[in-house]
């Protein structure tokens, strides 16, 4: 959306441009939002820390917010129903890990460096917004060992998450 665009929303009272992120331009809006809205989310209301800034899209918005446990969460989606707000859960995990730089589910730090970068980047949204060899740029290597880096955290994050599983050959007759 332009800025213009932007400025005609009723719900917003200024735009600022920040500049742009992968291929897009980037705002800062002041909103004012429906009572009802205000309401739901009234900080009062539930316990949550908002972990990261409220990104905006023209299709709504998206916030990560840290919960004390489920029952939390489930208090604010049973609020945000009884006030009609739609609202989708993306993900849910248990006891995040520390944001400490000791727990990167066994990266080595170019590794957690580089996939950073690329999620940053919309390197895995589809279409891609940005290519191996353009990240490979922003850290100053080459692509291959771009590529290589992407796959092999990739590979730990996956066998992180979902363990590591003996490998079953096929059965000869």
């Amino acid at each position: 959306m332009s800025e213009e665009d932007l400025s005609a929303l009723a719900e917003v009272v200024e735009t600022a441009p920040l500049g742009r992120a992968s291929g897009r331009d980037v705002y800062q809006l002041t909103t004012e939002l429906e009572d009802v809205v205000s309401e739901a989310f009234a900080p009062e209301r539930f316990t949550a820390t908002q972990m990261e800034p409220t990104v905006v899209t023209p299709e709504g918005w998206y916030e990560k917010k840290l919960f004390q446990n489920y029952n939390a969460f489930s208090g604010m989606r049973t609020r945000c129903e009884e006030y009609g707000i739609e609202i989708d859960l993306v993900s849910i995990s248990q006891n995040p890990p520390e944001d400490d730089g000791s727990s990167q589910y066994g990266l080595t730090d170019r590794q957690h460096e580089a996939l950073r970068l690329a999620i940053s980047r919309d390197y895995y949204e589809s279409p891609r917004q940005a290519s191996t060899e353009e990240l490979a740029d922003e850290m100053d290597i080459s692509q291959p060992s771009m590529s290589s880096l992407l796959r092999r955290g990739e590979r730990q994050l996956l066998t992180t998450a979902l363990g590591s599983q003996p490998r079953v050959d096929a059965l000869t007759r």
